[in-house]
């Protein structure tokens, strides 16, 4: 009915407002990522790399496979001039899908992972926690 659509439309939009102004570091996103991932489906964040200790992925308790990682990695690796550290999230994504994502902004092909089968994501405030929920979700049910 119209008050529900409004009500949506609101809650869109306060979300949004949330996303820009108020989660504006990397961190931000990566707690607000392993929460979501907890809550939802009880998975929980590892650290398996003493080399690269910031870096973690989340795995399906069922079946033990890997559905994102959680990165920090230089800009150049994206190709941008700078060479500052980033966070990145990379997620198993459908192959058919991964193309038309890719804008070399926000969504790039999967750095480190195979690139027919997952995608990096990059966050500058463009992409709100709901588009990032739905990507989450693919990616847990593409980790059969």
């Amino acid at each position: 009915n119209f008050i529900n659509s409004i009500r949506e439309e609101i809650t869109k939009k306060l979300i949004k407002f949330r996303d820009i102004y108020f989660i504006n570091t990397k961190a931000d996103y990566h707690n607000l990522i392993k929460e979501y991932v907890y809550k939802k489906y009880g998975d929980e964040e590892e650290f398996l790399w003493q080399k690269f200790p910031k870096d973690s992925i989340i795995r399906r308790k069922d079946n033990k496979k890997r559905y994102i990682l959680f990165m920090y990695v230089p800009l150049n690796k994206f190709g941008y001039k700078e060479d500052r550290e980033t966070f990145v999230l990379d997620i198993r994504c459908e192959e058919n899908k991964i193309v038309s994502m890719v804008d070399n902004k926000n969504f790039f092909k999967a750095y480190h992972m195979n690139k027919k089968h997952w995608i990096s994501v990059i966050f500058n405030n463009e992409i709100d926690s709901k588009e990032i929920y739905k990507l989450i979700d693919e990616s847990y049910n593409l980790a059969i």
